[in-house]
């Protein structure tokens, strides 16, 4: 059997690609995380399903230069259990939304789902190949498409390459964004369809509001937002360990 080589050793797009495609054969933390709206996790939980996105939709502008027409569809996944104040910025759990604890809109609040890693691997098994969990990998991407300067050290993790890979080479499309967004330290679920059935998972996914709301206000907005509709499955809250304690 052919041992993959480790990520400091690659040398080349193709291996690189091979590599971030066999995340799952790595060791992982017990979660991953994926950030949304309390109003999207309702169409979750009435679907049982994740609408995905093509990367000319998603947030980062470079990746699109890069990969120009890609057929795939993704669904963003944060691969670090660790708590990242970054990424709640990003997706509108704090910064301008800090004192809406009181405040009734649905809109500000937003909650990361909690997903077992092993309920992931489940959903990739069962898809008969529709469904992949690719790793992203970072490196000065914005700087190599403006020619400003030459390939540099690729991230995965905290593990570096400094083998000089071709990250603009086309079969890296959907692989490799610039380092300004390696806080997200993202994995994705790739399909070829916009939605994702997770339906067989829901039972296992716990909800956890922003670091900006209690878990009472999220609950009970939750509530008022569901009241005309059907779940398949009641949603698990969980506190937000970080509730109260950021200024």
């Amino acid at each position: 059997m052919k041992v993959m080589k480790k990520f400091e050793d690659l040398q080349t797009a193709d291996e690189l690609k091979k590599y971030l495609d066999s995340v799952l054969s790595r060791k992982q933390p017990q979660n991953y995380y994926h950030y949304t709206k309390l109003t999207n996790l309702l169409k979750i939980y009435e679907t049982g399903k994740f609408k995905c996105s093509q990367i000319k939709n998603m947030n980062d502008r470079l990746e699109s230069e890069l990969t120009g027409n890609c057929s795939d569809y993704f669904t963003c996944l944060m691969g670090s259990s660790i708590e990242s104040f970054g990424m709640w910025a990003m997706y509108g759990g704090i910064g301008a939304h800090l004192n809406n604890d009181d405040n009734n809109s649905a809109a500000d609040i937003y909650v990361k789902i909690k997903i077992p890693v092993d309920s992931i691997k489940s959903l990739v098994m069962q898809s008969n190949g529709n469904i992949a969990l690719r790793q992203i990998a970072y490196t000065n991407l914005n700087a190599q498409l403006r020619h400003d300067l030459p390939q540099s050290t690729v991230f995965c993790g905290t593990v570096k390459n400094n083998n000089k890979i071709d990250c603009l080479d086309p079969a890296l499309k959907g692989y490799v964004k610039d380092n300004a967004w390696s806080y997200e330290k993202e994995v994705r679920l790739v399909s070829k369809e916009e939605f994702v059935d997770i339906s067989s998972i829901l039972n296992t996914f716990r909800i956890i509001p922003s670091p900006a709301y209690s878990i009472q206000k999220t609950k009970m907005v939750f509530r008022e937002l569901k009241k005309q509709s059907k779940l398949l499955q009641q949603p698990v809250f969980e506190e937000n360990e970080y509730y109260n304690l950021i200024m």
